[in-house]
């Protein structure tokens, strides 16, 4: 199983947003656009969403897809190296629809690198998840929503 994790892009806060006609319609909700309840059932309208280019980040969000197995490396990282990594742990996600903001992204991208050195390259793909999330959201200065 997967879920996706989504960091939203600069554009709303930049002003560089192509909004269009039906904004009013519209909502950010964890960093993407969506329709408002009130207009759930207007197929047109979802339609228009879809095909509109808000920026050059489709969706206003740069957007991840990872497995549901992310959320055991707290389990992991617990067992195999007590008392440590303690930020890093912070970073991965209990849950999916989830945001946290109480952990210093820089401090976890340490931590990330000093883990990947214990851990060797067995888990590399991983890590560079990790690593590619962390270094976006530092980039653009936003939370990561898993």
């Amino acid at each position: 199983m997967s879920f996706s994790v989504i960091i939203p892009c600069n554009c709303v806060k930049e002003g560089t947003i192509n909004y269009p006609d039906f904004w009013d319609k519209l909502r950010v909700f964890f960093g993407e656009i969506e329709v408002k309840d009130a207009y759930r059932d207007d197929k047109e309208l979802t339609r228009k969403v879809m095909e509109w280019q808000f920026c050059e980040h489709q969706g206003i969000a740069l957007e991840y897809h990872m497995s549901q197995s992310v959320t055991r490396w707290n389990q992991h990282i617990e067992e195999t190296y007590p008392n440590r990594f303690l930020n890093f742990k912070k970073f991965i996600p209990d849950y999916n629809m989830y945001v946290r903001d109480d952990y210093d992204k820089k401090q976890a991208l340490i931590e990330l690198e000093e883990l990947h050195e214990l851990e060797g390259f067995v888990h590399e793909y991983r890590f560079n998840q990790f690593k590619e999330l962390l270094e976006t959201a530092i980039e653009l200065d936003q939370e990561i929503y898993w």
